[in-house]
């Protein structure tokens, strides 16, 4: 099965099956299909905290590959060098080996290696040490990488000002970078969101968003799905 799946995630059977016309999903329990079928053929502008290789439970493959704009951001350089191979030549997406953090500047990275077995990598990396002690068997490499705040990403760093969509998938820093956006400003009429399982952390992510117009529309063990 996990062979099977290696083969499947391949960058060239998802062009292949792409140019057959074959829809294709890819979120850990394809919340990206849940997502679709709310935007149906409308086709927009994303953006992804987290994308990590471009393939591997991402939430925004499923709407590059039919036509949307999209932000990509990634600090590992390993999966950073994945994502930026699988969309070359693709003018609508814009890549940037940053993250997205409290300040501007430089920070440590705990960059992680492979999980699933898969050929996967940098799945539970964080700006958070604590992640490191979360993961058993999971070996973590201590890196210096450039940060930004999200509004200075948003207006100096970011091809695109506003985005119907926003994954986000950062794995202690989710709600930290939530609570930056201005999810009206931004546009945003769906957003992904890696809740952690904590209570109170849910609490305050339903409550930013339903600050912003968006309900909690759909729910799985590691994820809210919020819409207009």
């Amino acid at each position: 099965m996990r062979l099977r799946k290696r083969v499947s995630n391949h960058p060239a059977v998802v062009s292949l099956r792409n140019k057959l016309g074959i829809k294709q999903y890819f979120g850990q329990n394809q919340e990206d299909k849940t997502i679709a079928q709310y935007f149906g053929d409308f086709k927009g502008t994303l953006l992804s905290i987290g994308e990590n290789d471009g393939i591997t439970y991402s939430n925004a493959l499923h709407f590059i590959l039919n036509g949307w704009s999209a932000d990509l951001v990634e600090p590992s350089q390993v999966a950073f060098s994945k994502v930026s191979k699988l969309h070359r030549g693709n003018n609508k997406v814009a890549i940037h080996q940053v993250a997205i953090g409290e300040q501007n500047g430089e920070a440590d990275f705990y960059d992680s290696g492979q999980l699933e077995g898969l050929g996967d990598t940098s799945l539970v990396s964080s700006l958070k040490k604590d992640t490191t002690t979360m993961w058993t068997g999971v070996n973590f490499n201590k890196i210096t990488i450039k940060t930004y705040d999200f509004q200075t990403f948003n207006t100096t760093v970011a091809r695109y000002k506003t985005y119907d969509f926003i994954t986000i998938d950062a794995e202690l820093m989710d709600l930290t970078i939530l609570k930056q956006m201005d999810l009206t400003k931004l546009g945003c009429k769906c957003l992904i969101i890696e809740h952690g399982g904590e209570e109170a952390t849910k609490k305050q992510m339903i409550d930013h968003c339903t600050k912003h117009g968006l309900s909690l529309a759909h729910t799985t063990q590691e994820n809210f799905i919020f819409t207009k």
